[in-house]
């Protein structure tokens, strides 16, 4: 069956012009959502003598004395638009003809012409002048010129008709609609041919924008013909023929009756009336475009501050990437560096892709991602908690498309290790060889009961200093000092949950004594070996001595001694050894009074609440007779018999981290007895496991 032949006349008047800018292949994409820009310019002229070149000075072929020059045309509308055809760009030509248009981000444009001024015809491709569509290996910075003519005037003012020409250009359909699109290259070096009617042939080849041109004469007949058999067209086929409505980017190449040569024809117009619509699309025999298939995978990773490696730290196995759930660790108060990557994993360039990380501030496009090329964007968050955040990439298109690929999300997740320790510091009781807090500083670690060692005049003092890991990394090079009873030393590494105890004494105690002890430099390590920069906050704790018949200024009366016959009380303390994150503990504190003693007056047993609990049930302890009170509940027994026994019960609520470890301190006192103190701790563990008691006494 014979080929459908199309008879190609030059569009109406006023029809419009295209210009596609293709992006540079390897654009660098900054950290920052910044977008990239570039300015596209021209001029759009009267080329009053038709030859292609904008000419300021006397126009070649002018008549002498005619001082013509090719002034600018203004009025003329340029406008921008992107692949999937939204507008980015819009100017309009000065009355000296030029434009600047600004574009978002460089990538593949079409530069349309339109209201062309009454009289004005489109001219003749040149140096100067472009044709009614073009395709640039260019983004910002592209000069886009147009010439113009009249055609009247032309035959005036040059005394012979102005030239005609055919013809356009060669391209390849990436995905086999037939019509020409940003980003689908050219095809140069292909042998075109034209005949007219009288059987005249003459050859020309296209340039390295795939374009052609032959002059012609008006009102004829012709034929434009390549050979398929010709190295630049070996493996490809025509494309779909005149597909869509727009003449000026569709293929009009039809196969001869045995499939060798590709052809159109053409009934040139008047002079002037130039035709620049003769393009011809092709696609590949071996690889249809019915197989293109895009896809993509998106990855969120972060960044491991001890390596310097990107982790994936994903929190949902079976999305792109390793999957390996482990996440960055950071101090708290650490920036995390995110990285988040668009791969083309499918065989058609990709543009569009929009990536969202709304937690840490990102929001961006990256333009066109060849097959099998992956680009990315990063973004960074201060973090003070754990956390795994969603980065988000929608709007992928095919170059060649319109409808976007489906949303795809990835997570990265982050553990916010809190360092942390508290410094006790105790005095020895000569009496009873307890320790005793000591503390003139209420709120600090211990009982805090405020009462001082009783020392003779002229006895020697001696101190215990003890730093605890309360927080949930190592800690190393903890510095200790205290000057009055010469104690300068540095612990080397304490580990999550223990802790370190060093000693010091004074002799010669002459008068009552407050003293510090001091924790001056301690720094965090994590488990794979980094160590932080800066040293924790230092800490320091206070004990006092009072020396017998002084009173050490701040700190309670001494502590009543036991004498023969007086109150012996006995306390302990009893509460889960292990418990989880937000798990309440029942700490049973039981005070036994010995028999065959006095009666024990006013006795009062105290729970000090310690940091990283809270106190629950408040309407139990109410009703057990207890005054809670910030950082402590209490119960007042009144006066107890000898061989009595009393058990009170207190509720705490581990807000802890895990690896953490809690002390709960109970002391007890008497108007007639000597203090007496006991402690439990509970180790904060990730998952449940079996609780055995801790007794202390």
């Amino acid at each position: 069956m014979a080929a459908r032949l199309s008879t190609r006349r030059r569009p109406a008047h006023g029809r419009t012009l295209a210009l596609a800018l293709t992006a540079v292949s390897g654009l660098a994409l900054s950290a920052s959502p910044a977008f990239a820009t570039g300015n596209i310019s021209g001029t759009v002229f009267n080329d009053r003598n038709a030859n292609g070149v904008h000419e300021l000075g006397t126009i070649y072929g002018a008549p002498p004395g005619s001082n013509a020059i090719e002034n600018g045309v203004g009025g003329v509308t340029v406008t921008a638009t992107d692949t999937s055809g939204a507008v980015v760009g819009t100017a309009v030509t000065a009355p000296n003809g030029t434009y600047v248009m600004s574009i978002p981000v460089f990538g593949a444009y079409r530069i349309v012409f339109s209201t062309l001024p009454a009289g004005f015809e489109v001219g003749p491709h040149g140096p100067d002048s472009g044709t009614a569509v073009q395709f640039l290996a260019e983004g910002g910075g592209v000069n886009a010129s147009l010439g113009l003519v009249k055609p009247d005037e032309f035959l005036k003012f040059i005394c012979v008709p102005e030239p005609l020409e055919v013809g356009n250009r060669l391209w390849h359909d990436d995905n086999a609609d037939g019509i020409q699109e940003a980003g689908e290259r050219a095809l140069p070096g292909v042998t075109v041919s034209i005949t007219d009617a009288a059987g005249h042939n003459r050859s020309t080849v296209t340039d390295s924008k795939g374009e052609y041109y032959f002059g012609v004469d008006p009102w004829a007949h012709y034929s434009v013909q390549m050979d398929l058999g010709q190295p630049a067209l070996s493996g490809y086929v025509p494309t779909s023929f005149e597909a869509g409505s727009d003449r000026e980017l569709d293929s009009n190449g039809q196969l001869n009756g045995d499939g060798s040569w590709v052809w159109t024809v053409v009934d040139t117009g008047g002079a002037g009336q130039n035709d620049h619509s003769l393009d011809f699309g092709f696609v590949d025999k071996a690889a249809p475009p019915a197989a293109d298939n895009p896809s993509f995978e998106f990855i969120k990773e972060v960044k491991d501050p001890a390596t310097g490696n990107w982790l994936d730290a994903d929190a949902i196995a079976g999305s792109p990437g390793s999957n390996d759930p482990t996440p960055a660790v950071l101090f708290s108060g650490e920036t995390a560096e995110y990285r988040m990557s668009v791969r083309n994993t499918g065989n058609v360039t990709l543009t569009n892709a929009h990536v969202v990380d709304a937690w840490c501030g990102l929001d961006t496009v990256i333009g066109t991602i060849a097959p099998g090329e992956s680009k990315s964007v990063f973004c960074a968050k201060v973090s003070v908690v754990d956390r795994i955040n969603t980065g988000h990439v929608t709007g992928v298109t095919p170059v060649w498309g319109h409808t976007a690929l489906p949303e795809q999300t990835e997570n990265a997740s982050v553990r916010v290790v809190t360092p942390n320790y508290t410094i006790l510091k105790e005095v020895q009781d000569p009496a009873t060889g307890q320790w005793l807090d000591a503390d003139a500083s209420q709120g600090s670690p211990g009982s805090n009961d405020g009462v001082a060692a009783l020392i003779s005049s002229g006895g020697t003092a001696k101190y215990r200093v003890t730093v605890a890991n309360t927080g949930q990394t190592e800690l190393v090079k903890a510095h200790v000092t205290d000057a009055w009873c010469g104690l300068d030393q540095t612990i080397a590494s304490i580990a999550i949950g223990a802790s370190a105890t060093l000693t010091c004494e004074k002799a010669n105690i002459t008068a009552d004594k407050v003293n510090t002890a001091t924790v001056a430099q301690i720094f965090a390590k994590m488990p794979g070996g980094r160590t932080a920069a800066t040293s924790l906050a230092a800490k320091s704790e206070d004990a006092a001595v009072k020396v017998r018949g002084g009173n050490a200024a701040g700190v309670a009366q001494p502590t009543i001694q036991s004498t023969p016959g007086s109150p012996l009380m006995t306390i302990t303390k009893r509460g889960a050894k292990r418990a989880t994150v937000g798990q309440i503990v029942d700490y049973t504190i039981t005070l036994k009074l010995a028999k065959g003693r006095s009666v024990a007056r006013s006795v009062k047993i105290t729970d000090m609440v310690p940091e990283g609990t809270a106190v629950v049930r408040p309407d139990a302890l109410r009703r057990s007779g207890a005054t809670i009170a910030r950082g402590s509940v209490s119960w007042k027994l009144g006066n107890l018999a000898p061989g009595a026994t009393k058990t009170v019960h207190v509720f705490l609520r581990m807000n802890g981290n895990d690896a953490m470890s809690v002390t709960n301190t109970a002391v007890a006192t008497a108007d007639n007895a000597p203090r007496v103190t006991a402690r439990a701790t509970t180790k904060l563990v990730a998952k449940q496991q079996v609780v055995q008691p801790k007794v202390t006494g």
